[in-house]
C-alpha cells in the first residue's frame, strides 16, 4: 500500500467591472462534460457494530471534482459513540483513478489525529481528548491532482482508535505504528532540545534559535522516517509558538519539566 498525494492550489483574480463584462461576452462558452464540476460519493466503511451502534462512526460529505484528474478537499465527521475518551485515531482514505486503458489505480493515504502526542504539546495547545458523544472533522488538507486519468471514487475507513485507557479498536494496518512513531519523534526532539539548552548554560534564547532551524538535527538519526520527523516537527512548531507568543520564561518552564 503506497501513501502519497499531490497538492495543487489555483487562485484567479479579475478587477474592473467593464473588463469582466467584456470578457464574459467574448469568452463565454458552454462548459464541456470534462469542465463541469462533478460530485463524487465518499464511501465510508464502518467499524463493526457494538451493542447495535458503530462505536466510532464516520459520516462523509461528497467530494467535488473540478476536473477529471482533480479532487478538491473533502471531510468526514467522526463521531465517538462510546463511553470512553479517544486519545488518537487514524483514518485511511483511497482515491480511485480510472486510466484510459480501462484499468484503475488506487492512491491510499493515512490521516492521523493524535490528541496526546506529547504532554507539553497538549498543555501548550490546551488540547483535550475526544470525548464521548463528541464529533470532530477529518480530511485531507487540500486539493489532490493526478497526472492523468479520471477520479472515479473515494473510499475511507477508520484504521485505528486508541482510547484513554490504552484499549483500542480497528483493523490497525498502519495507525498505531504511525502514531507511536510520531510520539517517539516528539519525545526525542524534546530530549535533544533540553540537552542543547543545558549545554548553552540554560540560555533559553539559544534554545529558541534552534527552533527556527529549517532542518531537523542529524543527531536524531531518523533515517528519513516521515512519522518520526513529523512528530519532531510538531513539537518544534509548538515550542516555537510558545516562545513567540509568551516569551523565554515560558519556554524555559517547558525545558525544565
Amino acid at each position: 500500500m503506497s501513501f502519497k498525494g499531490l497538492l495543487k492550489v489555483c487562485a484567479f483574480l479579475v478587477t474592473g467591472l467593464v473588463a469582466v463584462a467584456s470578457a464574459a461576452l467574448i469568452a463565454y462558452k458552454n462548459p464541456t462534460a470534462s469542465q463541469r464540476e462533478r460530485l463524487i460519493t465518499v464511501n465510508a466503511a464502518q467499524l463493526p457494530l457494538e451493542n447495535g451502534a458503530f462505536p466510532v462512526e464516520m459520516r462523509c460529505e461528497e467530494a467535488r471534482s473540478p476536473a477529471l484528474n482533480k479532487l478538491n478537499e473533502f471531510s468526514c465527521l467522526v463521531i465517538n459513540n462510546t463511553r470512553k475518551k479517544i486519545s488518537a485515531l487514524a483514518v485511511v482514505y483511497s482515491v480511485i483513478v480510472d486510466g484510459g486503458d480501462g484499468g484503475a489505480e488506487q492512491e491510499t493515504n493515512l490521516l492521523t489525529s493524535d490528541f496526546a502526542i506529547h504532554p507539553d504539546v497538549s498543555e501548550a495547545k490546551r488540547q483535550k481528548l475526544f470525548s464521548p458523544r463528541e464529533s470532530r472533522r477529518v480530511g485531507p488538507p487540500g486539493p489532490i491532482a493526478f497526472e492523468s486519468g479520471t477520479v472515479s471514487g473515494v473510499e475511507v475507513h477508520i484504521d485505528y482508535v486508541e482510547f484513554e485507557d490504552k484499549t483500542s479498536i480497528g483493523p490497525n494496518t498502519h495507525g498505531s505504528k504511525a502514531i507511536g512513531s510520531m510520539r517517539e519523534g516528539a519525545a526525542k526532539y524534546k530530549a535533544w532540545l533540553v540537552q542543547q539548552y543545558k549545554r548553552s548554560g540554560m540560555d533559553e534564547q539559544s534554545a529558541a534559535a534552534l527552533l527556527d532551524a529549517a532542518d531537523l538535527p542529524k543527531e536524531l538519526n531518523f533515517d528519513g522516517d516521515p512519522d518520526l520527523s513529523e512528530g519532531a516537527r510538531a513539537y518544534r512548531s509548538i515550542m516555537r509558538s510558545v516562545y513567540t507568543s509568551k516569551g523565554g520564561a515560558e519556554l524555559r518552564r517547558y525545558l525544565n519539566k
